[in-house]
């Protein structure tokens, strides 16, 4: 097994455990004005609404690191000279949480940074205020680091979205390393628990929130947020450990999904979980699921292979759900780690067991077996039965022959390698309906597409994958059969017809709670 040097994320169930919620370069889409044609930047725009022209430069002279920057010139409209570029929106920084906005920049006229927050808006309102920076920065022929720091202090908004103006008449900067940071003091965390409460509605959810680190004395606030109706706040005073204990009242019919959100003002620093608010009789469905599990004695540590199936709604998918239900049985001695990888398919994930270093997200693989698990569930087959408008939905994205003898390696290895006990878990069944309508409008749009869920291509590769579970002595677990069968299966999907829904990740970790451990 290849090993990396940084460490894996496992979710160690009875401990603390916190969320880093602040926005960095990484997560802002092309910081360096790398990515895109000869003449266009990925991520960035200037819409037409908005004034001036923007290009990449790989003249020396105008960018600061790496191979492009980027050309920002005003232009007049309506009498004023400026000009605007918009990044990809995004979902919104941490409520309460202090971030630094930057670039480098040179050139000639004015510059100032600003942040776009986006709403649902009130009755008569616009969907996005702006935040700007003032004063402005006047540009020289040197390079220089122009900040802007802010606060998204109103739980309304949901997505903000970074710009940077030029102004002035015949103004030009050139501006390269853009990069968003948290301003909470290093080594300040605040620890949010349980990492994801279930619940029967109207039961209170309590969570236990800790303050680590050198801080500002203050309260903590706790915001939640439920799936329909009115944001509650509370507040609480940290003890001497710096802890404190809030109970957050849910009303009956307020069921699904509640983002928690806790912020500590004094430093910024913020904590967020969801929340699975269940009707009574789903909540009951729960608990008897998990009450015929027997978990084996010792250490239990489940590690999660799959694609984004996985990897999507962290936080509140199906293997947290299923972590949830392990740590009331098992506490500290039982661990998750869930290295789901969007996009994924089977030679992707042999690709990335063996450190081929152009593997998409190698990272997601580092330190994968420490701890050394004691059991692996694979879930994979959604992106391998795909096919593509290319070749006319006839070439799926892995060749049957290939998918089986993959398949097979990447069992073979991981029982070599880890001596767990492997669980093969069948593809979901996707709606058909969905992907095969969406697909339709892609090809009369002609725009280039793939084409998920096609029943018979998932049923071989089903097929192919439990005569691969079998051959290496691994269970198979026949996802797909049952959840085909649901009535109603549209609701277990997103508008995609492929990827899980709320009630689908409900769907999969009860199924998983009641075949598990047996």
């Amino acid at each position: 097994m290849a090993r990396h040097g940084m460490r894996g994320v496992v979710v160690c169930l009875a401990f603390w455990g916190w969320v880093g919620l602040g926005l960095n370069a990484a997560e802002l889409a092309n910081p360096g004005f790398e990515a895109g044609s000869a003449t266009e930047v990925s991520g960035w725009s200037v819409p037409p609404y908005w004034s001036g022209s923007m290009a990449p430069t790989a003249v020396p002279e105008e960018r600061h690191a790496g191979r492009r920057g980027l050309r920002l010139a005003a232009a007049e409209k309506a009498g004023q000279w400026w000009g605007r570029v918009l990044g990809t929106p995004q979902a919104t920084a941490s409520l309460g949480q202090p971030n630094r906005f930057s670039v480098w920049a040179k050139g000639q006229g004015s510059l100032r940074l600003g942040v776009i927050r986006y709403r649902q808006p009130p009755p008569g309102e616009t969907p996005y205020v702006y935040l700007w920076q003032e004063p402005v920065v006047p540009l020289t022929a040197d390079w220089q680091l122009v900040s802007f720091d802010f606060t998204i202090a109103e739980p309304e908004f949901t997505k903000l979205a970074f710009c940077i103006e030029v102004q002035g008449v015949d103004a030009v900067a050139f501006l390269d390393d853009v990069s968003v940071a948290s301003l909470v003091p290093p080594g300040v965390t605040l620890a949010v628990r349980p990492s994801h409460p279930m619940l029967a509605a109207g039961t209170p959810c309590e969570l236990r929130v800790r303050l680590s680190g050198t801080a500002p004395e203050g309260p903590v606030r706790v915001y939640a947020f439920p799936p329909a109706g009115e944001t509650q706040r509370q507040e609480a005073a940290l003890d001497a450990a710096g802890e404190a204990v809030v109970r957050l009242p849910t009303d009956a019919a307020a069921t699904g999904l509640w983002r928690l959100l806790a912020t500590h003002p004094g430093s910024g620093a913020v904590g967020e979980v969801w929340a699975d608010v269940l009707p009574a009789d789903d909540y009951a469905a729960f608990e008897r699921a998990a009450a015929g599990m027997r978990l084996p004695e010792g250490r239990l540590h489940l590690l999660v292979l799959g694609d984004s199936l996985s990897d999507f709604s962290r936080g509140s998918n199906y293997v947290d759900k299923l972590a949830v239900w392990l740590d009331r049985l098992g506490g500290s001695r039982c661990t998750v780690r869930n290295a789901g990888v969007g996009g994924d398919d089977i030679t992707r994930v042999w690709a990335r067991l063996n450190g081929e270093p152009k593997t998409h997200r190698l990272a997601m693989y580092d330190g994968l077996l420490e701890p050394m698990p004691t059991h692996i569930l694979i879930f994979l087959g959604h992106n391998d039965s795909k096919v593509s408008s290319g070749s006319e939905y006839q070439k799926t994205a892995v060749a049957p022959e290939v998918f089986a003898s993959t398949y097979r390696q990447v069992l073979d290895k991981l029982k070599a390698d880890t001596g767990a006990a492997l669980i093969v878990l069948s593809s979901s069944s996707s709606s058909y309906e969905i992907t095969s309508a969406n697909a339709e409008r892609s090809r009369a749009a002609g725009r280039a597409h793939s084409l998920f869920g096609k029943p018979e291509l998932m049923e071989q590769f089903n097929d192919l994958t439990q005569a691969a579970a079998t051959a290496a002595g691994a269970a198979y677990l026949d996802l797909y059969t049952p959840m085909r069968a649901v009535p109603d299966k549209d609701r277990l999907v997103t508008a995609d017809g492929v990827h899980l829904s709320a009630e689908g990740h409900r769907y999969v970790a009860r199924f998983l709670l009641e075949r598990l451990f047996r």
